[in-house]
């Protein structure tokens, strides 16, 4: 798909912080950053990572972000996100362990 992923940043406010808050795709990691555990698309990257972050309850994991053009139409990016949870099922056979009914 040739996305641009940003590097890993701690799934805590600090890291956070770091991000804008535009239009994106992400990718919730595991504490090694060597699994996916959950992929999401947000027009309001903060807020919505933040809402992740609150969940977490304190475990240490990781996000990437893949930023799009602020004119990206919403079901645009639910698109992108459905290919990707699609592209990660054909390659592990499965979803994401908290895609559905998770944290």
């Amino acid at each position: 798909m040739e996305l641009s992923w940003e590097e890993p940043l701690p799934l805590q406010p600090d890291g956070i912080k770091s991000i804008r808050n535009t239009a994106c795709l992400y990718r919730i990691l595991d504490t090694e950053c060597k699994d996916v555990l959950y992929i999401g698309q947000t027009r309001t990257a903060k807020a919505r990572l933040t809402s992740h972050a609150k969940r977490n309850r304190g475990e240490t994991g990781f996000f990437s972000v893949c930023f799009k053009d602020s004119a990206i139409l919403p079901h645009q990016l639910k698109e992108l996100e459905n290919d990707l949870i699609g592209a990660y099922y054909a390659e592990k056979g499965r979803v994401p362990i908290f895609q559905i009914g998770g944290k």
